[in-house]
């Protein structure tokens, strides 16, 4: 099996998982078996080394704000706009759908806050909360090393939250995912015909899920012990701004103890 191979099966994961929202998930654990069974094959390939690169392309790629010609009518106008939305979500929830399967190092997440929160625009917000919103469960746990920085970033958050200069839509997104996380990232649904809400503790979201997904030895491993560096960027940048700057996801090296995230091969 040769890396090319690898690669076009990265990019089309990628790819189609934009799109497929609801499909997402299971494109993730894709990625895992494959990884696996690529391990218990012996196969020299490193395709965790594909799949990382893949996400930083796709992630600067999509960051950057649609071309919109605006000669077109204001329904094929937003129809563009609601695309690139739907392609910029859909690829950071896989990212962090493949940061809670071990298939990407943890310090990635910081990465991608910092330049969400540096754009600071509506669309890369709302981008922020689809993203934490999905590691919340997982991350979210003062035994991580890099807990302190994930607060830090929920300080933001609520500084976003409280900022009126905001559109109340965005607002009210921080303010959603400021309530999840106090409830512990328990959803609440109403069952149908009985108008009562419950807790979701079965969701796409729920540990014991992700949990159960991961039988490859470095399970016992400390996997979420990964030293971060360089604090949350402070200043905001437009979005012209963007494009020049690359994200030097495979630059930074963690310390002590690798966790199964790195994508070098073990």
């Amino acid at each position: 099996l040769r890396l090319e191979t690898l690669e076009v099966i990265a990019r089309d994961v990628f790819k189609k998982a934009t799109l497929q929202h609801n499909f997402i998930e299971l494109y993730a654990d894709l990625c895992a078996k494959l990884d696996t069974d690529l391990r218990e094959k012996g196969v020299e390939v490193n395709f965790r080394r594909a799949l990382l690169e893949q996400c930083q392309e796709s992630f600067t790629v999509h960051l950057a704000p649609p071309e919109i010609d605006t000669c077109l009518d204001y329904e094929e106008q937003y129809e563009m706009l609601v695309k690139y939305k739907t392609k910029m979500l859909g690829n950071v929830k896989l990212i962090a759908h493949l940061l809670r399967l071990r298939m990407l190092a943890a310090k990635i997440i910081f990465h991608c806050i910092e330049e969400l929160i540096s754009i600071g625009s509506a669309e890369a917000l709302e981008t922020l909360c689809a993203f934490l919103t999905t590691l919340g469960s997982t991350f979210d746990k003062k035994q991580w090393s890099g807990y302190g920085r994930w607060q830090e970033v929920f300080r933001k958050v609520e500084l976003f939250a409280d900022d009126k200069a905001q559109t109340p839509r965005i607002r009210c997104l921080l303010k959603d995912l400021l309530d999840k996380r106090r409830n512990g990232w328990q959803e609440k649904k109403v069952q149908y015909g009985t108008g009562k809400k419950v807790d979701c503790a079965s969701s796409p979201l729920s540990n014991e899920k992700v949990e159960k997904k991961l039988n490859w030895t470095e399970k016992k491993v400390d996997w979420m012990d990964a030293r971060m560096a360089s604090p949350i960027a402070d200043e905001k940048k437009t979005w012209n701004g963007m494009g020049k700057k690359t994200v030097a996801w495979m630059d930074t090296k963690t310390a002590v103890r690798a966790p199964p995230f790195s994508a070098t091969k073990a």
